[in-house]
């Protein structure tokens, strides 16, 4: 009795086995790899929607606008979404094991357990910035937007454009316009991160992961979305203007494979929200200078420094 109380014993310790690997496989099959943005370094323009006045446009008319900004050597800074947990000391913890020449990481359980705290993004705008956008009036209260933009550093040059339509009204003494479209930018970064894989039993309390450092540039198509008004007050020598846009920006944007995982997604962007005051001067019925200043708050980033990047700009509006 005692024999065939131990082979039933051993079956259903055999069963637990198959179970338990059964639940492991099936929960590993779950489970997804995870990517951490450990450090982020961009160069590069920082797109802005175009900017016209509404003041008896008219169906056919079209206006070129060159327009040149200047970065006063701000540094935006802060701490991006998407980094990894770290220890008591601010650390991102892992054990190194080799193993046939092969060197290997794990970060073992609990080991990372503090939300990261400091900073992780740096992005150095270019310096100078030029851009010219073409308005043309297809019928009323309704024109079409396009336009190419240039930025340099000390090493780099960049070329981007933008495409979009306007809805402008007016009474007499004021105008207002919405802007709706599609940027493309080109900028640079270098980014560090990790990619983490799970582990595959509930026995293996240590999870797989890989450092990588990638390089390069990153062109990408985004939105904007602004809203201008602006003054036309005949006994005004001066008239003043105000735009709100919002608008986004893709830094980072690459693939990458660790050899115990799937293709992972490295991404990183940023969203803005710009208020640009100004005031223009009429030179003629179809020509004008604006003068203003971009008022920039990134409002993706935790704890971003400076809280308003500010860039003065010039710009002509030409009829033709």
């Amino acid at each position: 009795m005692f024999d065939r109380f131990s082979s039933a014993g051993c079956g259903l310790l055999r069963c637990s086995d198959a179970l338990f690997a059964i639940i492991s496989l099936v929960f590993a099959g779950c489970a997804s790899q995870s990517v951490y943005l450990q450090q982020i370094s961009v160069d590069g323009p920082q797109v802005q929607a175009p900017l016209f006045i509404t003041n008896a446009n008219k169906p056919g008319e079209i206006r070129i606008a060159p327009r040149i900004g200047i970065n006063l050597g701000q540094v935006l800074a802060g701490r991006a979404l998407g980094h990894s947990k770290v220890n008591a000391d601010g650390i991102y913890k892992v054990d190194t094991v080799i193993a046939n020449g092969a060197r290997s990481y794990f970060e073992p359980d609990g080991a990372n357990t503090k939300p990261f705290e400091g900073n992780n993004f740096s992005w150095l705008p270019t310096k100078v910035n030029v851009s010219l956008a073409v308005d043309y009036v297809w019928v009323k209260n309704i024109s079409f937007v396009g336009g190419l933009s240039y930025g340099a550093s000390a090493s780099e040059s960049y070329w981007g454009g933008e495409a979009g339509v306007g809805f402008f009204f007016e009474s007499r003494n004021f105008g207002v316009r919405i802007d709706l479209g599609a940027h493309i930018s080109t900028n640079s970064y270098a980014v560090d991160y990790v990619v983490m894989d799970p582990p595959f039993t509930f026995e293996t309390r240590r999870k797989q992961v890989a450092f990588y450092h990638d390089e390069g540039k990153e062109t990408d198509v985004t939105s904007y979305a602004a809203f201008t008004a602006n003054t036309k007050i005949p006994s005004w020598p001066v008239q003043l203007f105000t735009q709100a846009t919002i608008n986004r920006q893709t830094l980072v944007h690459l693939k990458q494979k660790a050899s115990f995982s799937d293709e992972s997604t490295v991404l990183s962007s940023v969203s803005y929200f710009i208020v640009t005051p100004g005031l223009y001067f009429d030179f003629s019925s179809r020509s004008r200078m604006l003068l203003g200043v971009h008022l920039r708050d990134e409002t993706e980033l935790l704890g971003a420094h400076p809280g308003v990047l500010v860039t003065p700009f010039v710009q002509l509006e030409v009829g033709l």
